[in-house]
């Protein structure tokens, strides 16, 4: 999913930058190829992890393969952090999508750091109350917005995200575009296309160019305050005259 809200909601985001070099300096360097799988849903979480370069896709998959892309990770955000503070499994899976450098810190490691640094604690109940709001936005973007503003509100809020707000070239696949808005890649097309003619985006193989994000924005109101811009995983409504 590729949004803001999740990028607050992320542990290495609540931390200072000496604190995040010192937590980092506990952990593990590992090389990923493209592809490989970090861990599925279910798998015991004992560790949280960094995203050091690269690109990891946190999805969850249906009992028939169906998979939804829940957020795409950047480097410097962190992932598996629950798991490890509850010492439950795994909410969901975790794979690189492109060749990539993470960073593992252990629990006890992790749990030791904290422990050096009481005031930490905050930041750890202010990341919990992060992922509690991202549950809700998802919840509230499911009930009341169409596959055609779950793709722009996910378009806008990655070059947000990385504070590109003009020509912003995003590589992704239409495939994936439509895994992370619960909508084929029929309608993604045909949402793409809709946008295109309107001179809002350019369409590319594998990338999609924006040329003014204000202006994509301003055609369903997206917030540019920090406020979440979730997706959710599948479309229960039509709007007249959206091609949805």
């Amino acid at each position: 999913m590729l949004y803001k809200s999740y990028r607050k909601a992320s542990l290495t985001q609540l931390l200072s930058e000496k604190d995040k070099q010192d937590l980092m300096a506990l952990g593990k360097r590992h090389e990923y190829r493209e592809r490989k799988m970090l861990f599925r849903r279910g798998d015991p979480g004992d560790c949280l992890y960094i995203l050091h370069n690269g690109e990891v896709n946190i999805s969850v998959a249906s009992s028939d393969g169906r998979e939804i892309i829940l957020n795409r990770l950047s480097p410097g955000e962190a992932f598996g952090e629950i798991a490890m503070f509850d010492r439950g499994t795994r909410t969901a899976d975790a794979y690189v999508l492109k060749n990539s450098t993470l960073i593992s810190i252990e629990r006890e490691d992790f749990f030791r750091f904290l422990g050096k640094r009481p005031e930490l604690n905050a930041s750890c109940y202010q990341l919990l109350c992060a992922r509690l709001r991202w549950c809700s936005d998802l919840l509230e973007d499911f009930l009341f917005n169409d596959a055609l503003e779950r793709m722009v509100r996910n378009l806008v809020a990655y070059s947000e995200k990385h504070d590109i707000l003009v020509n912003s070239v995003i590589e992704i696949t239409q495939e994936d575009l439509g895994k992370m808005t619960g909508a084929s890649r029929e309608l993604v097309n045909r949402n793409l296309q809709l946008l295109q003619d309107k001179g809002l985006l350019y369409i590319q193989r594998k990338r999609i160019i924006i040329p003014d994000i204000v202006a994509l924005r301003k055609i369903i109101g997206v917030r540019s305050n920090g406020s979440a811009v979730p997706v959710m995983a599948s479309d229960t409504r039509r709007k007249v005259k959206r091609r949805d």
